[in-house]
């Protein structure tokens, strides 16, 4: 069984400077944290970006990424996984001196071999397991969060305290959360399978439900409040982070949790052949290589499949209910 903390070793950073490379959604959060969490942090972004201006208005002064990099003892990278290694490369790599320490918030450029580590560092993961608003909103209302923490390279033979002080900053062991350790690819193949066979399959099901509702005559905005927007999937999924899923089923009424399990076996077996395939090109570098052309060439696919999302009937149904929520009566 994995190892499972429930602190950390905050007095690892004491006296050190922890550079956050990247002000985007997790990055912003981890560094108010760290830097509310008493630590000291500059931040490492493009000058003159919108994130650079977010960041000053934050109280923090924004420096050049080559700079953060070559000033910070611990070096936190928080960028998106299909621009860090480039990033990481020319404008990180250069500052990382003998003696310090490289955290990823990710697995998966270091696991599939994008991301290559200087020898002399100290190289940790510390992967939130939260979306970015969701870190720094816990750790205003004193709650933690889930996290992966591991050690991919350990120079020091502290790496893995590194990691553990830096999840202790950013407050993932506030009150609930934990860190579990894990290997960089056992972090990236569980990421990307819960991406492509969880919350796809979860999406595509929402659309499929949204689509039959309404030929069956459901109004469209009650579709829209049934499938989603009363809140009560968040809540479900609130529930089994508590009791696990068939915990939360057994708080559920006995239609709802009949209806459930006597109808999972239908999809049980074709989502288990789509996602056969889906690890299969998880394994053998298929998507890593998709995802990287797609940057490569301006993200036509991505944008496409976007449009056309966000032009379906459900989006309109939800951009409806919403512009009616904010008129009110």
């Amino acid at each position: 069984m994995a190892r499972i903390f429930k602190q950390g070793h905050g007095e690892v950073l004491k006296g050190k400077t922890v550079a956050v490379v990247g002000y985007g959604n997790v990055g912003r959060s981890l560094a108010l944290n760290l830097r509310d969490s008493g630590v000291s942090v500059m931040v490492g972004d493009l000058l003159g970006s919108d994130y650079a201006r977010r960041a000053k208005a934050d109280g923090l002064e924004p420096r050049p990424i080559p700079e953060a990099a070559e000033l910070g003892d611990v070096v936190v990278l928080a960028l998106p996984d299909d621009a860090a290694p480039e990033i990481y490369r020319s404008e990180v790599l250069p500052g990382l001196h003998p003696g310090k320490a490289l955290v990823l918030t990710s697995g998966f450029p270091v696991a599939y071999g994008l991301l290559q580590p200087p020898g002399g560092v100290d190289v940790a993961l510390f992967v939130p397991k939260a979306p970015g608003p969701a870190i720094r909103d816990r750790y205003l209302q004193g709650r933690g969060f889930a996290a992966v923490v591991g050690v991919v390279e350990d120079a020091s033979g502290n790496a893995l305290d590194v990691a553990l002080a830096v999840a202790d900053g950013a407050g993932a062991f506030k009150q609930g959360g934990f860190a579990l350790e894990a290997s960089a690819r056992e972090e990236a193949l569980a990421d990307l399978l819960g991406e492509q066979v969880l919350k796809a399959s979860l999406l595509a099901a929402i659309e499929a439900a949204f689509e039959l509702m309404t030929k069956a005559g459901v109004p469209q905005e009650l579709a829209v409040v049934e499938l989603y927007g009363s809140g009560e999937l968040g809540e479900l999924g609130r529930l089994m982070s508590l009791a696990g899923p068939y915990g939360a089923l057994r708080l559920q009424s006995p239609v709802d949790a009949y209806g459930q399990l006597a109808r999972a076996g239908e999809y049980r077996k074709a989502i288990a052949r789509a996602a056969a395939r889906i690890l299969e090109e998880v394994l053998n570098g298929d998507f890593p290589r998709e995802i990287y052309l797609e940057r490569a060439t301006g993200y036509v696919k991505f944008n496409a499949l976007w449009r056309a999302a966000t032009a379906g009937g459900l989006a309109q149904a939800d951009a409806r209910l919403r512009a009616a929520l904010r008129q009110g009566p």
